[in-house]
């Protein structure tokens, strides 16, 4: 059952989405399995599942981050 509503959820967002959006949303659910599994199933969190969400959030970050301009990364004439 939880498959037929996710997979029409998922259509409709990817559809109604820019694809940067839809990508993202993509990333983050590693992050949110690892969170949910950890609190409703007590599961034990060890370093290697920190330092994946840690370069998870970097990957969407440097995606994220604002582009500099052409003209600001020109070197300045005298």
């Amino acid at each position: 059952m939880i498959f037929g509503f996710a997979q029409p959820a998922w259509m409709y967002l990817a559809r109604a989405r820019p694809p940067v959006a839809s990508t993202l949303s993509i990333m983050m659910i590693p992050v949110l399995g690892l969170a949910s599994g950890a609190w409703w199933l007590d599961e034990v969190v060890h370093w290697q599942d920190f330092a994946a969400v840690g370069l998870l959030s970097g990957a969407i970050a440097s995606v994220l981050w604002p582009a500099r301009s052409a003209v600001a990364s020109l070197p300045q004439r005298a």
